[in-house]
Protein backbone atom coordinates (compact mmCIF):
# COMPACT_ATOMS: atom_id res chain seq x y z
CA UNK A 1 0.00 0.00 0.00
CA UNK A 2 1.21 3.51 -0.71
CA UNK A 3 1.76 6.48 1.56
CA UNK A 4 -0.04 9.41 0.02
CA UNK A 5 1.49 12.82 -0.68
CA UNK A 6 -1.14 15.55 -0.77
CA UNK A 7 -1.03 18.46 -3.20
CA UNK A 8 -2.29 21.99 -2.38
CA UNK A 9 -5.87 22.85 -3.30
CA UNK A 10 -4.80 25.07 -6.17
CA UNK A 11 -3.21 22.09 -7.89
CA UNK A 12 -6.41 20.12 -7.47
CA UNK A 13 -8.45 22.87 -9.08
CA UNK A 14 -6.14 22.92 -12.08
CA UNK A 15 -6.15 19.17 -12.61
CA UNK A 16 -9.72 18.18 -11.74
CA UNK A 17 -11.70 21.42 -11.87
CA UNK A 18 -12.60 21.50 -8.16
CA UNK A 19 -11.58 24.03 -5.54
CA UNK A 20 -11.26 22.40 -2.13
CA UNK A 21 -11.35 24.33 1.15
CA UNK A 22 -11.16 23.16 4.76
CA UNK A 23 -12.60 24.37 8.02
CA UNK A 24 -12.22 23.04 11.53
CA UNK A 25 -13.14 24.44 14.90
CA UNK A 26 -13.23 23.05 18.41
CA UNK A 27 -16.74 24.58 18.68
CA UNK A 28 -18.25 22.81 15.67
CA UNK A 29 -18.93 19.15 14.90
CA UNK A 30 -20.46 17.32 11.94
CA UNK A 31 -24.05 18.29 12.83
CA UNK A 32 -23.85 22.05 12.38
CA UNK A 33 -24.42 22.34 8.67
CA UNK A 34 -26.55 25.44 9.23
CA UNK A 35 -23.58 27.40 10.54
CA UNK A 36 -20.71 26.04 8.50
CA UNK A 37 -21.53 27.80 5.23
CA UNK A 38 -21.42 31.14 7.00
CA UNK A 39 -17.87 30.65 8.27
CA UNK A 40 -15.25 32.92 6.73
CA UNK A 41 -12.05 31.20 7.78
CA UNK A 42 -11.97 28.45 5.16
CA UNK A 43 -8.44 27.42 4.15
CA UNK A 44 -7.72 26.38 0.60
CA UNK A 45 -4.54 24.36 1.20
CA UNK A 46 -3.46 21.42 3.27
CA UNK A 47 0.00 22.76 4.06
CA UNK A 48 0.83 24.61 7.27
CA UNK A 49 -2.30 23.40 9.07
CA UNK A 50 -2.95 25.89 11.92
CA UNK A 51 -3.06 24.69 15.54
CA UNK A 52 -6.82 25.28 15.72
CA UNK A 53 -7.35 22.85 12.87
CA UNK A 54 -5.37 20.17 14.68
CA UNK A 55 -7.50 20.24 17.83
CA UNK A 56 -10.85 19.28 16.35
CA UNK A 57 -12.46 15.88 15.83
CA UNK A 58 -14.46 17.14 12.83
CA UNK A 59 -13.04 18.28 9.50
CA UNK A 60 -15.37 20.18 7.18
CA UNK A 61 -14.58 20.13 3.47
CA UNK A 62 -16.15 22.44 0.87
CA UNK A 63 -15.83 21.23 -2.72
CA UNK A 64 -16.61 24.05 -5.17
CA UNK A 65 -16.98 22.96 -8.81
CA UNK A 66 -15.25 25.01 -11.49
CA UNK A 67 -16.37 25.35 -15.10
CA UNK A 68 -14.49 22.20 -16.11
CA UNK A 69 -15.16 20.12 -12.98
CA UNK A 70 -15.23 16.41 -13.71
CA UNK A 71 -16.22 13.41 -11.65
CA UNK A 72 -13.86 12.99 -8.72
CA UNK A 73 -13.69 11.60 -5.20
CA UNK A 74 -12.64 12.99 -1.84
CA UNK A 75 -10.65 10.21 -0.21
CA UNK A 76 -9.65 9.88 3.43
CA UNK A 77 -6.65 7.61 3.93
CA UNK A 78 -5.87 5.62 7.09
CA UNK A 79 -8.56 7.22 9.25
CA UNK A 80 -9.48 4.53 11.78
CA UNK A 81 -13.26 4.18 12.09
CA UNK A 82 -13.77 7.38 10.11
CA UNK A 83 -17.18 8.54 8.84
CA UNK A 84 -18.02 10.95 6.05
CA UNK A 85 -21.23 13.00 6.33
CA UNK A 86 -22.45 14.20 2.92
CA UNK A 87 -24.73 17.24 3.26
CA UNK A 88 -25.99 17.52 -0.30
CA UNK A 89 -29.36 16.97 1.34
CA UNK A 90 -28.99 18.98 4.58
CA UNK A 91 -32.18 17.51 6.05
CA UNK A 92 -31.01 13.91 5.58
CA UNK A 93 -27.19 13.84 5.44
CA UNK A 94 -25.69 10.72 3.96
CA UNK A 95 -23.47 8.78 6.38
CA UNK A 96 -20.62 6.95 4.61
CA UNK A 97 -18.45 4.32 6.34
CA UNK A 98 -16.00 1.71 5.12
CA UNK A 99 -18.76 -0.92 5.03
CA UNK A 100 -21.10 1.07 2.77
CA UNK A 101 -21.45 0.46 -0.95
CA UNK A 102 -19.82 1.34 -3.24
CA UNK A 103 -16.76 0.49 -1.19
CA UNK A 104 -13.27 1.85 -1.69
CA UNK A 105 -10.20 -0.24 -0.94
CA UNK A 106 -9.16 -1.02 2.65
CA UNK A 107 -7.84 2.07 4.38
CA UNK A 108 -9.60 4.41 1.92
CA UNK A 109 -12.94 6.14 2.51
CA UNK A 110 -14.34 8.03 -0.47
CA UNK A 111 -17.08 10.58 -1.18
CA UNK A 112 -18.00 10.76 -4.86
CA UNK A 113 -18.21 14.24 -6.43
CA UNK A 114 -20.37 14.38 -9.61
CA UNK A 115 -19.27 16.01 -12.83
CA UNK A 116 -22.51 18.02 -13.22
CA UNK A 117 -22.41 19.82 -9.86
CA UNK A 118 -23.55 23.45 -9.93
CA UNK A 119 -23.02 24.53 -6.31
CA UNK A 120 -20.53 23.81 -3.51
CA UNK A 121 -20.78 20.44 -1.80
CA UNK A 122 -20.26 20.31 1.96
CA UNK A 123 -18.99 17.14 3.60
CA UNK A 124 -17.64 16.50 7.07
CA UNK A 125 -15.16 13.84 8.19
CA UNK A 126 -15.12 12.62 11.79
CA UNK A 127 -13.57 9.69 13.61
CA UNK A 128 -15.59 7.36 15.86
CA UNK A 129 -12.50 6.28 17.81
CA UNK A 130 -13.17 7.58 21.30
CA UNK A 131 -9.55 8.48 21.96
CA UNK A 132 -9.08 10.40 18.70
CA UNK A 133 -8.55 14.10 19.16
CA UNK A 134 -8.69 14.92 15.46
CA UNK A 135 -9.03 13.68 11.96
CA UNK A 136 -5.91 14.45 9.99
CA UNK A 137 -6.24 16.93 7.16
CA UNK A 138 -3.05 15.61 5.62
CA UNK A 139 -4.78 12.28 5.00
CA UNK A 140 -7.48 13.76 2.69
CA UNK A 141 -6.93 13.92 -1.05
CA UNK A 142 -8.94 14.60 -4.19
CA UNK A 143 -8.63 11.89 -6.84
CA UNK A 144 -10.07 11.29 -10.27
CA UNK A 145 -12.14 8.16 -10.75
CA UNK A 146 -9.34 6.50 -12.71
CA UNK A 147 -6.71 7.37 -10.10
CA UNK A 148 -8.99 6.14 -7.32
CA UNK A 149 -9.53 2.84 -9.09
CA UNK A 150 -5.78 2.41 -9.67
CA UNK A 151 -5.07 3.27 -6.03
CA UNK A 152 -7.69 0.77 -4.90
CA UNK A 153 -6.10 -1.99 -6.97
CA UNK A 154 -2.64 -1.18 -5.60
CA UNK A 155 -4.02 -1.09 -2.08
CA UNK A 156 -5.78 -4.44 -2.40
CA UNK A 157 -2.81 -6.10 -4.11
CA UNK A 158 -0.39 -4.88 -1.46
CA UNK A 159 -2.68 -5.89 1.39
CA UNK A 160 -3.23 -9.32 -0.13
CA UNK A 161 0.51 -9.83 -0.61
CA UNK A 162 1.49 -8.82 2.90
CA UNK A 163 -1.30 -10.75 4.61
CA UNK A 164 -0.61 -13.69 2.31
CA UNK A 165 3.01 -13.75 3.50
CA UNK A 166 1.80 -13.93 7.10
CA UNK A 167 -0.72 -16.68 6.38
CA UNK A 168 1.93 -18.67 4.52
CA UNK A 169 4.38 -18.39 7.43
CA UNK A 170 1.65 -19.59 9.78
CA UNK A 171 0.90 -22.54 7.51
CA UNK A 172 4.60 -23.41 7.41
CA UNK A 173 4.74 -23.34 11.21
CA UNK A 174 1.68 -25.59 11.39
CA UNK A 175 3.32 -28.09 9.04
CA UNK A 176 6.40 -28.07 11.26
CA UNK A 177 4.22 -28.66 14.31
CA UNK A 178 2.42 -31.60 12.70
CA UNK A 179 5.80 -33.02 11.72
CA UNK A 180 7.64 -32.80 15.05
CA UNK A 181 4.89 -31.89 17.59
CA UNK A 182 6.92 -29.05 19.10
CA UNK A 183 4.53 -26.54 20.83
CA UNK A 184 6.61 -23.55 19.73
CA UNK A 185 5.49 -24.06 16.12
CA UNK A 186 1.79 -24.29 17.02
CA UNK A 187 2.04 -21.15 19.18
CA UNK A 188 3.65 -19.22 16.34
CA UNK A 189 1.05 -20.39 13.81
CA UNK A 190 -1.82 -19.19 16.03
CA UNK A 191 -0.03 -15.94 16.79
CA UNK A 192 0.79 -15.00 13.20
CA UNK A 193 -2.71 -15.89 11.93
CA UNK A 194 -4.31 -13.75 14.65
CA UNK A 195 -1.85 -10.97 13.84
CA UNK A 196 -2.89 -11.21 10.18
CA UNK A 197 -6.52 -10.77 11.24
CA UNK A 198 -5.56 -7.77 13.36
CA UNK A 199 -3.68 -6.28 10.40
CA UNK A 200 -6.80 -6.69 8.26
CA UNK A 201 -8.84 -4.89 10.89
CA UNK A 202 -6.29 -2.08 11.14
CA UNK A 203 -6.77 -1.59 7.39
CA UNK A 204 -10.57 -1.69 7.88
CA UNK A 205 -10.71 -4.80 5.70
CA UNK A 206 -11.80 -7.44 8.22
CA UNK A 207 -15.47 -6.49 8.02
CA UNK A 208 -15.37 -6.68 4.23
CA UNK A 209 -14.46 -10.37 4.41
CA UNK A 210 -17.44 -11.26 6.59
CA UNK A 211 -20.90 -12.22 5.30
CA UNK A 212 -23.31 -9.31 5.12
CA UNK A 213 -25.28 -10.61 8.10
CA UNK A 214 -22.15 -10.49 10.31
CA UNK A 215 -20.81 -7.14 9.19
CA UNK A 216 -22.10 -5.11 12.13
CA UNK A 217 -19.75 -2.99 14.22
CA UNK A 218 -20.31 -5.19 17.28
CA UNK A 219 -19.42 -8.36 15.37
CA UNK A 220 -16.22 -6.86 13.96
CA UNK A 221 -15.30 -5.54 17.42
CA UNK A 222 -15.94 -8.95 19.00
CA UNK A 223 -13.78 -10.73 16.40
CA UNK A 224 -11.02 -8.16 16.86
CA UNK A 225 -11.07 -8.64 20.64
CA UNK A 226 -10.89 -12.42 20.24
CA UNK A 227 -7.95 -12.02 17.85
CA UNK A 228 -6.13 -9.73 20.29
CA UNK A 229 -6.66 -12.14 23.21
CA UNK A 230 -5.44 -15.15 21.21
CA UNK A 231 -2.55 -13.16 19.77
CA UNK A 232 -1.37 -12.08 23.23
CA UNK A 233 -1.56 -15.60 24.65
CA UNK A 234 -0.01 -17.40 21.67
CA UNK A 235 2.62 -14.68 21.23
CA UNK A 236 3.77 -15.00 24.83
CA UNK A 237 3.87 -18.80 24.63
CA UNK A 238 5.91 -18.59 21.45
CA UNK A 239 8.26 -16.03 23.01
CA UNK A 240 8.93 -18.17 26.07
CA UNK A 241 9.37 -21.38 24.06
CA UNK A 242 11.60 -19.84 21.39
CA UNK A 243 13.83 -17.50 23.41
CA UNK A 244 13.73 -19.40 26.76
CA UNK A 245 13.83 -16.14 28.68
CA UNK A 246 12.02 -17.81 31.58
CA UNK A 247 15.19 -19.72 32.48
CA UNK A 248 17.19 -16.50 32.91
CA UNK A 249 14.51 -14.02 34.02
CA UNK A 250 11.95 -16.15 35.93
CA UNK A 251 10.42 -13.32 37.98
CA UNK A 252 9.88 -10.99 35.04
CA UNK A 253 8.46 -13.92 33.09
CA UNK A 254 5.86 -14.45 35.82
CA UNK A 255 4.98 -10.75 35.57
CA UNK A 256 4.54 -11.16 31.79
CA UNK A 257 2.21 -14.11 32.32
CA UNK A 258 0.08 -12.09 34.77
CA UNK A 259 -0.11 -9.16 32.34
CA UNK A 260 -1.11 -11.50 29.52
CA UNK A 261 -3.92 -12.92 31.65
CA UNK A 262 -5.12 -9.43 32.55
CA UNK A 263 -5.21 -8.51 28.86
CA UNK A 264 -7.17 -11.66 28.03
CA UNK A 265 -9.55 -11.03 30.94
CA UNK A 266 -10.21 -7.48 29.75
CA UNK A 267 -10.92 -8.74 26.23
CA UNK A 268 -13.21 -11.53 27.50
CA UNK A 269 -15.18 -9.15 29.74
CA UNK A 270 -15.62 -6.75 26.83
CA UNK A 271 -16.80 -9.66 24.68
CA UNK A 272 -19.31 -10.49 27.40
CA UNK A 273 -20.65 -6.93 27.47
CA UNK A 274 -21.11 -7.06 23.69
CA UNK A 275 -22.81 -10.45 23.83
CA UNK A 276 -25.26 -9.32 26.54
CA UNK A 277 -25.80 -5.88 24.97
CA UNK A 278 -24.26 -4.09 27.96
CA UNK A 279 -21.44 -2.38 26.08
CA UNK A 280 -21.96 1.19 27.30
CA UNK A 281 -19.50 3.94 26.40
CA UNK A 282 -18.06 4.09 29.92
CA UNK A 283 -17.64 0.31 30.24
CA UNK A 284 -16.11 -0.01 26.77
CA UNK A 285 -13.68 2.84 27.44
CA UNK A 286 -12.59 1.35 30.77
CA UNK A 287 -12.10 -2.13 29.35
CA UNK A 288 -10.28 -0.84 26.27
CA UNK A 289 -8.02 1.18 28.55
CA UNK A 290 -7.27 -1.89 30.69
CA UNK A 291 -6.61 -4.00 27.57
CA UNK A 292 -4.24 -1.49 26.01
CA UNK A 293 -2.35 -0.85 29.25
CA UNK A 294 -1.96 -4.60 29.89
CA UNK A 295 -0.65 -5.31 26.40
CA UNK A 296 1.63 -2.29 26.49
CA UNK A 297 3.14 -3.40 29.80
CA UNK A 298 3.35 -6.97 28.49
CA UNK A 299 5.43 -5.78 25.53
CA UNK A 300 7.65 -3.74 27.83
CA UNK A 301 8.14 -6.69 30.20
CA UNK A 302 9.23 -9.02 27.39
CA UNK A 303 11.80 -6.79 25.75
CA UNK A 304 14.43 -6.42 28.56
CA UNK A 305 15.04 -10.19 28.88
CA UNK A 306 15.17 -10.59 25.10
CA UNK A 307 17.61 -7.69 24.74
CA UNK A 308 19.72 -9.13 27.57
CA UNK A 309 19.93 -12.57 25.93
CA UNK A 310 20.62 -11.02 22.52
CA UNK A 311 23.46 -9.01 24.09
CA UNK A 312 24.85 -12.24 25.56
CA UNK A 313 24.93 -13.76 22.09
CA UNK A 314 21.95 -16.12 22.05
CA UNK A 315 20.96 -16.54 18.43
CA UNK A 316 17.24 -17.09 19.04
CA UNK A 317 16.98 -13.86 21.02
CA UNK A 318 18.71 -11.92 18.26
CA UNK A 319 16.41 -13.32 15.57
CA UNK A 320 13.41 -12.58 17.77
CA UNK A 321 14.57 -9.03 18.42
CA UNK A 322 15.19 -8.32 14.74
CA UNK A 323 11.81 -9.72 13.73
CA UNK A 324 9.66 -8.33 16.53
CA UNK A 325 11.15 -4.87 16.95
CA UNK A 326 9.33 -3.20 13.98
CA UNK A 327 5.77 -4.48 14.73
CA UNK A 328 6.20 -4.00 18.47
CA UNK A 329 7.20 -0.39 17.95
CA UNK A 330 4.18 0.14 15.71
CA UNK A 331 1.84 -1.56 18.19
CA UNK A 332 3.27 0.55 21.01
CA UNK A 333 2.62 3.58 18.81
CA UNK A 334 -1.05 2.59 18.48
CA UNK A 335 -1.36 2.01 22.23
CA UNK A 336 0.38 5.25 23.23
CA UNK A 337 -1.75 7.24 20.78
CA UNK A 338 -4.90 5.54 22.05
CA UNK A 339 -3.96 6.51 25.59
CA UNK A 340 -3.32 10.09 24.47
CA UNK A 341 0.36 10.00 25.45
CA UNK A 342 1.85 10.72 22.03
CA UNK A 343 0.75 13.49 19.63
CA UNK A 344 -1.66 12.82 16.78
CA UNK A 345 1.13 13.24 14.23
CA UNK A 346 2.81 10.08 15.56
CA UNK A 347 -0.21 7.85 14.94
CA UNK A 348 1.21 4.87 12.97
CA UNK A 349 -0.43 4.17 9.64
CA UNK A 350 -2.08 0.87 8.80
CA UNK A 351 0.40 0.45 5.95
CA UNK A 352 3.30 0.70 8.36
CA UNK A 353 1.77 -1.99 10.55
CA UNK A 354 1.25 -4.26 7.54
CA UNK A 355 4.84 -3.89 6.38
CA UNK A 356 6.19 -4.43 9.90
CA UNK A 357 4.00 -7.50 10.44
CA UNK A 358 5.00 -9.08 7.12
CA UNK A 359 8.68 -8.38 7.86
CA UNK A 360 8.29 -9.94 11.30
CA UNK A 361 6.62 -13.07 9.93
CA UNK A 362 9.44 -13.56 7.40
CA UNK A 363 12.24 -13.08 9.96
CA UNK A 364 10.63 -15.25 12.63
CA UNK A 365 9.66 -17.76 9.95
CA UNK A 366 13.33 -18.03 9.03
CA UNK A 367 14.05 -18.49 12.74
CA UNK A 368 11.52 -21.32 12.89
CA UNK A 369 13.12 -23.02 9.89
CA UNK A 370 16.43 -22.86 11.74
CA UNK A 371 14.71 -24.20 14.87
CA UNK A 372 13.21 -27.02 12.81
CA UNK A 373 16.67 -27.94 11.58
CA UNK A 374 17.92 -28.06 15.17
CA UNK A 375 14.97 -30.21 16.27
CA UNK A 376 15.62 -32.69 13.47
CA UNK A 377 19.31 -32.80 14.26
CA UNK A 378 18.54 -33.44 17.92
CA UNK A 379 16.13 -36.22 17.03
CA UNK A 380 18.55 -37.75 14.57
CA UNK A 381 21.24 -37.68 17.24
CA UNK A 382 18.82 -39.26 19.71
CA UNK A 383 17.97 -41.97 17.17
CA UNK A 384 21.68 -42.46 16.49
CA UNK A 385 22.35 -42.89 20.19
CA UNK A 386 19.41 -45.26 20.57
CA UNK A 387 20.56 -47.57 17.76
CA UNK A 388 24.34 -47.18 17.86
CA UNK A 389 27.07 -48.18 20.26
CA UNK A 390 28.46 -45.14 22.04
CA UNK A 391 32.04 -46.47 22.18
CA UNK A 392 32.54 -47.69 18.61
CA UNK A 393 29.80 -45.97 16.59
CA UNK A 394 28.64 -49.32 15.16
CA UNK A 395 25.05 -50.47 15.55
CA UNK A 396 24.18 -51.63 19.04
CA UNK A 397 22.23 -54.77 19.92
CA UNK A 398 18.88 -53.07 19.36
CA UNK A 399 19.80 -51.67 15.97
CA UNK A 400 21.42 -54.91 14.92
CA UNK A 401 18.35 -56.99 15.80
CA UNK A 402 16.21 -54.73 13.60
CA UNK A 403 18.66 -55.07 10.70
CA UNK A 404 18.74 -58.87 11.13
CA UNK A 405 14.97 -59.11 10.91
CA UNK A 406 15.00 -57.13 7.65
CA UNK A 407 17.90 -59.14 6.21
CA UNK A 408 16.19 -62.42 7.12
CA UNK A 409 13.41 -61.47 4.73
CA UNK A 410 15.83 -60.92 1.84
CA UNK A 411 17.75 -63.34 -0.35
CA UNK A 412 21.49 -63.81 -0.89
CA UNK A 413 22.54 -62.13 2.38
CA UNK A 414 25.62 -63.36 4.26
CA UNK A 415 26.17 -63.04 8.00
CA UNK A 416 29.65 -62.64 9.50
CA UNK A 417 29.99 -63.31 13.22
CA UNK A 418 33.31 -61.80 14.40
CA UNK A 419 35.11 -62.19 17.73
CA UNK A 420 38.39 -60.53 18.70
CA UNK A 421 40.82 -63.24 19.82
CA UNK A 422 42.01 -63.19 23.44
CA UNK A 423 40.45 -59.81 24.10
CA UNK A 424 40.40 -60.46 27.86
CA UNK A 425 44.18 -60.79 27.80
CA UNK A 426 44.44 -57.36 26.14
CA UNK A 427 42.37 -55.78 28.91
CA UNK A 428 44.29 -57.58 31.65
CA UNK A 429 47.73 -56.80 30.21
CA UNK A 430 47.22 -53.27 28.91
CA UNK A 431 44.12 -51.95 30.68
CA UNK A 432 40.57 -51.23 29.60
CA UNK A 433 41.51 -47.93 27.96
CA UNK A 434 43.72 -49.77 25.48
CA UNK A 435 40.99 -52.38 25.07
CA UNK A 436 38.48 -49.64 24.17
CA UNK A 437 40.93 -48.23 21.62
CA UNK A 438 41.29 -51.70 20.10
CA UNK A 439 37.49 -51.98 19.77
CA UNK A 440 37.25 -48.61 18.02
CA UNK A 441 40.13 -49.44 15.69
CA UNK A 442 38.61 -52.84 14.93
CA UNK A 443 35.35 -51.20 13.79
CA UNK A 444 37.29 -48.71 11.62
CA UNK A 445 39.27 -51.48 9.89
CA UNK A 446 36.21 -53.69 9.31
CA UNK A 447 34.13 -50.78 7.98
CA UNK A 448 36.84 -50.08 5.38
CA UNK A 449 36.33 -53.57 3.97
CA UNK A 450 32.54 -53.26 3.72
CA UNK A 451 30.35 -51.59 1.14
CA UNK A 452 28.24 -48.60 2.07
CA UNK A 453 25.07 -50.73 2.03
CA UNK A 454 26.49 -53.36 4.40
CA UNK A 455 25.81 -53.31 8.14
CA UNK A 456 28.19 -53.67 11.07
CA UNK A 457 27.09 -53.88 14.70
CA UNK A 458 28.46 -54.65 18.13
CA UNK A 459 26.57 -57.66 19.48
CA UNK A 460 28.18 -57.56 22.90
CA UNK A 461 31.65 -57.21 24.45
CA UNK A 462 34.22 -58.06 21.76
CA UNK A 463 31.66 -59.80 19.49
CA UNK A 464 30.50 -58.09 16.29
CA UNK A 465 28.11 -59.00 13.48
CA UNK A 466 28.31 -57.87 9.85
CA UNK A 467 25.46 -58.25 7.35
CA UNK A 468 26.51 -58.40 3.69
CA UNK A 469 23.40 -57.61 1.66
CA UNK A 470 22.72 -59.67 -1.50
CA UNK A 471 26.29 -60.86 -1.74
CA UNK A 472 26.35 -64.65 -2.09
CA UNK A 473 28.49 -67.10 -0.14
CA UNK A 474 31.63 -66.93 -2.30
CA UNK A 475 31.79 -63.13 -2.18
CA UNK A 476 31.00 -63.24 1.53
CA UNK A 477 33.99 -65.49 2.18
CA UNK A 478 36.26 -63.09 0.27
CA UNK A 479 35.07 -60.12 2.31
CA UNK A 480 35.54 -62.05 5.56
CA UNK A 481 39.08 -63.02 4.59
CA UNK A 482 39.96 -59.42 3.69
CA UNK A 483 38.69 -58.31 7.10
CA UNK A 484 40.73 -61.02 8.88
CA UNK A 485 43.93 -60.07 7.05
CA UNK A 486 43.35 -56.32 7.53
CA UNK A 487 42.90 -56.75 11.28
CA UNK A 488 45.94 -59.00 11.66
CA UNK A 489 48.23 -56.67 9.70
CA UNK A 490 46.86 -53.34 10.94
CA UNK A 491 49.84 -51.07 11.66
CA UNK A 492 47.66 -48.54 13.54
CA UNK A 493 46.31 -51.02 16.10
CA UNK A 494 47.08 -50.02 19.74
CA UNK A 495 48.37 -53.59 20.26
CA UNK A 496 48.46 -56.45 17.75
CA UNK A 497 45.37 -58.68 17.77
CA UNK A 498 43.49 -61.04 15.46
CA UNK A 499 39.88 -61.99 14.76
CA UNK A 500 37.95 -65.24 14.24
CA UNK A 501 34.95 -65.22 11.90
CA UNK A 502 31.93 -67.44 11.33
CA UNK A 503 30.32 -67.14 7.89
CA UNK A 504 26.67 -68.10 7.27
CA UNK A 505 24.57 -67.71 4.12
CA UNK A 506 20.93 -67.08 4.91
CA UNK A 507 18.88 -70.21 4.31
CA UNK A 508 15.38 -70.11 2.90
CA UNK A 509 13.86 -71.43 6.12
CA UNK A 510 16.14 -69.50 8.50
CA UNK A 511 14.64 -67.06 10.93
CA UNK A 512 16.85 -64.21 12.10
CA UNK A 513 17.61 -66.10 15.32
CA UNK A 514 18.38 -69.38 13.55
CA UNK A 515 20.63 -67.60 11.06
CA UNK A 516 22.56 -65.96 13.89
CA UNK A 517 22.92 -69.29 15.70
CA UNK A 518 24.40 -70.95 12.59
CA UNK A 519 26.96 -68.13 12.27
CA UNK A 520 27.75 -68.42 15.98
CA UNK A 521 28.39 -72.15 15.61
CA UNK A 522 30.78 -71.46 12.72
CA UNK A 523 32.57 -68.88 14.88
CA UNK A 524 32.90 -71.41 17.70
CA UNK A 525 34.45 -73.83 15.24
CA UNK A 526 36.95 -71.17 14.05
CA UNK A 527 38.04 -70.48 17.63
CA UNK A 528 38.28 -74.21 18.42
CA UNK A 529 40.55 -74.78 15.40
CA UNK A 530 43.13 -72.23 16.59
CA UNK A 531 41.56 -68.78 16.02
CA UNK A 532 42.56 -66.12 13.45
CA UNK A 533 40.59 -67.90 10.72
CA UNK A 534 37.15 -68.09 9.22
CA UNK A 535 34.79 -71.07 9.09
CA UNK A 536 31.72 -71.49 6.93
CA UNK A 537 28.50 -72.56 8.64
CA UNK A 538 26.84 -75.79 7.66
CA UNK A 539 23.67 -75.50 5.58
Amino acid sequence: MLLWSIAPASAWATELGWLIAFHSSDRMDCTQIGQIAEQADWREALVDVPPLLARSRAMWVRASPGPDAGAAALVAHDQLRAVWFDFRNPDEPLRITINDKPRAAPGMLAVQLPAAAQSPIYVCLTDQLRSASTVRAQSISLMSSADLRAAELRSIATLATLVGVMLAMGALALIFYLSVREPVFAAYAIYVWCFAGYVLQSAEALGLLLPAALRSANTVTAITLALIALMANAGLRYTLAYTRIDAVWPRLTRVSVVLCRLAMLSALIRLGTIAFDADSTQVASALNLALNISIGLLILSIMPPVIDLAWRGRREARVYLIGWAPPLLVLMGFILRYLGITPEALWPSAQLLMLAAAFESLVLGWGLVDRMREVRQEREQAAQMADHDVLTGALNRRGLDCALEVAAGSTGCVLLYLDIDHFKRINDAHGHAVGDRCLRRFVEVCTQQLRGVDTLGRYGGEEFVAILWQTGLAQGRLVAERMRVAVESDPAAPVPFTVSIGVALHGKTDSAQRWLERADQALYAAKSQGRNQLVEAQA
